[in-house]
């Protein structure tokens, strides 16, 4: 008689415990994987996906290996007005933890040329959308991410961020490295914050490129003024400006590989070729204007004049306004329009003050 009330509750926590559970979980990868769920829960997240975006996000397939995680597969999204491809990825996992969301992507690729579309529609629906409640946090891991272009393209490696809401306004933070640089090695570090407590609210841009330089090209859609130091420069230092109704802040780095031709040659009457670094001490942006900066500029290489000529009408130019010594005319061949130069090397500092120059070639240096 003792035994039947223990044999009845050992059957049904067999029941509850073990027999339930399975049955669920089987009915409902049964249920994932009819095709009329799969096709609806494929529209379901492209819909959702969309309307987050403000972009048009078509996938292949999505799965779901655990119950807490989707799995999107050939994911493409592009411009909803001109159709024109905006990013892609292999695959992207959503995952549903306890109080955030977790994002993982591979082989994520994205146009660099719709790098000003992808920053408008970050700043409208993340960073200015309406904070009513609570946002769960976002945390996101990309194996690889590469930002294409026809003419050059770079590959960031291990990239891990995350979204956060803050009392201030929404915060999204991003490290990431190149492929060369050493996993030990300083990271780069993108952050962008924005701060509703301002008049107006402000947003804060932070770039930190780590141990290695980054492409100039890469900022250029959204610096366009950057195309002029010729597709090889590279910057390698931080940013950190703050936008409001103008944008201010400062910036201190080196710019290597210049193009001087680019630079001077393809913007002004004159020829001045060459590759040049320069070292920028400290640059500081006011209401979209430089208003102060200190560094110096040098050509690159050995000193010797291969591949560096300067036109004669530049140099009667810098002679005239800026009271530098030109050689003599007849140092110069007959009818020459360039000559070329051995070293450009020089100091600048914008201040209030105005502009000065400070000459640093060393005569005697070969």
């Amino acid at each position: 008689m003792h035994r039947k009330p223990a044999h009845f509750v050992c059957r049904v926590g067999f029941v509850l415990l073990c027999v339930l559970p399975t049955a669920a979980v089987a009915g409902w990868i049964v249920q994932r994987s009819l095709p009329g769920v799969i096709l609806s829960a494929k529209q379901e997240w492209e819909q959702e996906l969309s309307r987050q975006l403000g972009l048009r996000v078509t996938c292949e397939t999505v799965e779901y290996p655990r119950h807490d995680t989707a799995e999107l597969k050939t994911v493409s999204i592009v411009d909803p007005e001109t159709g024109a491809p905006v990013a892609s990825a292999v695959r992207l996992e959503v995952i549903r933890a306890k109080d955030r969301w977790q994002l993982t992507g591979s082989q994520v690729v994205i146009e660099t040329a719709q790098l000003p579309l992808l920053k408008t529609q970050f700043e409208q629906r993340w960073l200015r959308r309406e904070t009513t409640g609570q946002h769960p946090d976002c945390e996101i891991v990309f194996r690889e991410l590469t930002f294409h272009d026809a003419k050059q393209s770079l590959t960031l490696v291990d990239v891990e961020g995350h979204w956060h809401a803050t009392t201030a306004g929404p915060e999204c933070e991003s490290t990431f490295r190149l492929p060369e640089a050493e996993r030990q090695a300083p990271r780069g570090k993108w952050l962008v914050q924005r701060n509703r407590q301002t008049s107006p609210p402000s947003t804060r841009w932070q770039l930190q490129t780590g141990a290695s330089p980054l492409p100039c090209a890469f900022f250029a859609p959204a610096w366009p003024a950057l195309k002029q130091l010729g597709i090889g420069a590279q910057f390698h230092g931080e940013l950190d400006f703050t936008q409001m109704e103008a944008i201010s802040g400062q910036m201190r780095g080196t710019i290597a590989n210049i193009d001087l031709d680019a630079v001077v040659s393809d913007q002004f009457p004159h020829k001045l070729s060459g590759i040049a670094i320069c070292n920028i001490e400290k640059a500081e942006i006011e209401n979209n204007k430089l208003s102060r900066i200190r560094g110096t500029l040098q050509t690159a290489g050995n000193g010797r004049p291969s591949g560096r000529w300067i036109s004669t009408s530049l140099l009667a130019a810098a002679a005239e306004n800026l009271q530098l010594t030109m050689p003599p005319v007849e140092s110069f061949p007959a009818n020459a329009t360039e000559v070329p130069y051995r070293l450009l090397s020089l100091g600048f500092e914008l201040s209030d003050a105005g502009l000065r120059l400070t000459g640093s070639a060393d005569s005697l240096r070969g």
